[in-house]
């Protein structure tokens, strides 16, 4: 029996999605993007051209080391693509629809997509669990 085709999810898809465009906005070839891949993490043009085209899944690892030779944070391969802050609706694998501000927000740990907005408590409790201790503890 043949293997099954690789089904990419939303995540996969935007992560590919967005590998593609940051390699075209910086005007880098395949290759160029491969010789830029940190050591640890070799992936070469044909890899990478499998990743954008979504027939090669990118583990966490491919995600940081691409993140690196982008010059970009991770967040910026993670999250959808929105021509705005306040308009229109994004998703990512098992978030539903959100604004891409609440989407950002939630990435960067700053806020969660499941509580209520304006309920505080549930906010921080949030940030704390997905932030390190040393990130909100005071000194």
């Amino acid at each position: 029996m043949p293997p099954k085709a690789l089904e990419l999810g939303l995540t996969g898809q935007t992560v590919a999605g967005n590998i593609a465009r940051i390699r075209a906005e910086r005007g880098l070839s395949l290759r160029e993007l491969a010789d830029r891949i940190p050591e640890g993490r070799k992936l070469n043009h044909a890899q990478l051209s499998a990743a954008e085209r979504g027939v090669r899944q990118v583990t966490v690892d491919d995600l940081t080391a691409i993140s690196v030779a982008l010059s970009v944070s991770p967040v910026a391969l993670l999250m959808p693509t929105s021509d705005s802050g306040d308009k229109g609706r994004v998703a990512l694998t098992g978030t539903g629809e959100h604004s891409p501000t609440e989407m950002l927000d939630w990435l960067i740990g700053e806020n969660d997509l499941v509580s209520d907005p304006d309920d505080g408590y549930a906010q921080e409790t949030h940030r704390r669990q997905s932030l390190p201790p040393w990130r909100w503890t005071k000194k």
